[in-house]
């Protein structure tokens, strides 16, 4: 089987190459209204030929310039991941024939990590009531730029966009000092 490069989202081939990066950990409320945010994600995810040339672009003016540091392209990259529990809220038909590993809970995965149960009771994202359903992988070339985007999910602190509610990871470590 062979893929085309719009069929791949751009974090796994080539690789996003900006400076600044951030994960949006999402839980569906319901069925439909993680359908109705991902088909308004849609539209915005990057794929692998739109990155590709933008890095090639980028290596070469590296190449041809090597003692400075090239223009970035103001590109802004999203892309998603979703889960096994976020495949089940979606009410997505065959998530059991996903590959076990891929569908296994929590707690499991903590054994196999070797992580103590004592820390796993404390983890932001993945522990024992806080599984993400997706995550959102997105890439800026500065942490303004980042900011910026982050908050056009309307995400500022802890929220939600169109009834999907959404942690940033880092606003989760400060809320639990």
């Amino acid at each position: 089987m062979t893929l085309a490069l719009n069929d791949i989202q751009g974090n796994i081939v080539p690789g996003f190459f900006k400076d600044a990066q951030d994960f949006l950990f999402v839980r569906f409320p319901s069925s439909q209204a993680g359908r109705a945010w991902l088909a308004q994600l849609r539209e915005q995810l990057s794929a692998a030929d739109k990155i590709v040339p933008v890095n090639q672009s980028y290596l070469n003016a590296r190449a041809e310039h090597p003692d400075r540091e090239p223009k970035h392209d103001p590109s802004r990259w999203i892309n998603v991941a979703i889960s096994y529990q976020g495949f089940q809220q979606l009410g997505t038909i065959g998530v059991d024939q996903l590959p076990k590993d891929f569908a296994r809970a929590s707690d499991k995965r903590r054994e196999l990590l070797g992580d103590p149960l004592e820390n796993f009771a404390t983890w932001k994202v993945g522990g024992p009531n806080s599984e993400a359903d997706a995550v959102l992988i997105l890439g800026a070339n500065s942490e303004a730029e980042l900011d910026e985007l982050v908050g056009s999910f309307g995400v500022i602190a802890q929220g939600e966009y169109d009834g999907v509610t959404q942690d940033r990871i880092i606003v989760l470590e400060l809320l639990a000092r």
